[in-house]
């Protein structure tokens, strides 16, 4: 009786850390397209997009599309990682106009760090008006700095993700997102950037 017991014991512990495992971190796709807040600090320097974000990390690219304040127009930056090279292509009414610069950092997958993070008791919510509470999941990289993610609590639904390094801080909120890749019509270089 007393064999049995322990028997039952073991079972279960073992059945307690096949569940621990099996319902580890969140898992979201590096590729994905989302309506975002993009916040992005570096010294007094604060700069904050609302728009459409389009990552395609398997293919090494990025897409940003937003609307510049006071009626300045439409703008979509495309950044071919593979290639080295950004295009800012704004639409000022009716002429458009381009800027093309060499891109000097690597593109970095915006979840495959949470493989190894650690879920927070702290918790967290929505950074939207009335946001709906979620985890918050936590990891620090010597090369990055302090990542951080607030997750819906049924680990479905990336709420927003936080990377404070030692000169700047990021922070994508998410209204929405839909993890699979975009196409690639997203990624074309405009006609009058080619110029």
């Amino acid at each position: 009786r007393q064999f049995t017991r322990l028997k039952m014991l073991k079972h279960a512990a073992v059945f307690l850390l096949f569940a621990i495992l099996a319902f580890g971190a969140p898992s979201f796709s590096d590729d994905f397209s989302a309506d975002v807040e993009l916040i992005f600090k570096k010294d007094s320097h604060h700069v904050t997009i609302h728009g459409l974000l389009f990552e395609d990390f398997t293919g090494k690219r990025q897409r940003i599309n937003t609307e510049r304040p006071h009626d300045q127009g439409r703008v979509e930056i495309l950044r071919l990682f593979n290639s080295k090279t950004e295009y800012e292509a704004t639409h000022l009414h009716t002429r458009p106009y381009c800027l093309h610069k060499q891109l000097n950092h690597t593109m970095h997958a915006a979840f495959d760090w949470l493989k190894t993070a650690t879920k927070s008791s702290a918790g967290c919510k929505q950074h939207q008006k009335g946001g709906k509470d979620g985890e918050l999941w936590t990891h620090h990289s010597d090369q990055i700095g302090l990542l951080e993610a607030c997750v819906s609590t049924d680990e479905k639904t990336p709420y927003w993700i936080e990377v404070s390094g030692s000169d700047s801080d990021r922070r994508i909120s998410f209204k929405s997102f839909h993890g699979s890749r975009p196409p690639s019509k997203w990624f074309a270089i405009p006609e009058y950037c080619k110029k």
